[in-house]
């Protein structure tokens, strides 16, 4: 997130990023100008509770500006708002420049658990510009809301089926392929897959389409020679897990 004014006619500057209630706040970084780190940290970072301020100082070590951070979660529902608050010092030696204010943050999404579609992602930010210190929030001399949105596919669960015939004992295969958290995120975790294979499968007599009876197919298990039934773990190592059945 940058920040830029013209003109130089505002003793406090707030800056407001509202974080929607799919996303949480995961880390924050913020800077003046090319290496002058102000605040720094992840969730347990103090301004995840509490308002901390710093100072930022000129290139003489002359004091600037006081500036303030607090992030405030929901009450109820994931997301929440982070506040930055900036007061310009009135015995400062050189002006503040927002343009040379840099907050780099990021947030983790919470939506996904559950859900297997394209999902807007959105973000707003806000600032505002008093004349004085004193003046109240909902009084500003200046005002801009900006706003972002991304559009992410959530890949929680895909199912794929190729069919084949093989002549040598004249039988007929589907091979059902399961995906799961295809986007490979680690928070997901104490999953059961079932895949129910009742009633699938049907052929026609006349007119008449009829379900096959079980009798006429078999799902492998995974001691088959060919086409063995199983799960594969994905990781930093790929970890084969036999499947559980129940036959109907």
């Amino acid at each position: 997130m940058e920040t830029s004014t013209k003109g130089d006619d505002y003793e406090k500057a707030i800056i407001e990023d509202t974080i929607a209630s799919d996303s949480n706040l995961y880390d924050l970084d913020i800077k003046y100008g090319s290496n002058t780190e102000i605040f720094s940290g992840r969730q347990n970072a103090s301004f995840f509770t509490t308002t901390k301020t710093e100072t930022i100082f000129g290139n003489g070590h002359q004091p600037m500006a006081d500036i303030s951070v607090q992030y405030f979660p929901n009450a109820i529902t994931d997301g929440g708002k982070l506040r930055i608050e900036i007061i310009r010092r009135p015995e400062r030696g050189e002006d503040l420049k927002l343009s040379n204010l840099h907050i780099d943050y990021r947030t983790r999404a919470e939506y996904y658990i559950g859900h297997n579609e394209n999902h807007n992602y959105v973000n707003s930010a806000t600032i505002k510009l008093y004349e004085h210190e004193t003046d109240p929030d909902n009084h500003p001399l200046h005002e801009k809301t900006v706003s972002k949105m991304q559009s992410l596919q959530n890949n929680l669960l895909k199912k794929e089926v190729k069919s084949f015939y093989r002549d040598g004992d004249k039988r007929a295969f589907f091979h059902f392929k399961i995906t799961a958290n295809g986007d490979q995120f680690d928070s997901l975790a104490n999953v059961k897959l079932e895949d129910d294979l009742n009633g699938i499968f049907f052929y026609k007599e006349g007119d008449v389409i009829k379900p096959l009876d079980s009798r006429y197919f078999t799902i492998t298990d995974g001691s088959d020679p060919d086409h063995p039934t199983g799960a594969l773990i994905k990781g930093a190592t790929d970890t084969a897990v036999p499947a559980s059945r129940n036959d109907y």
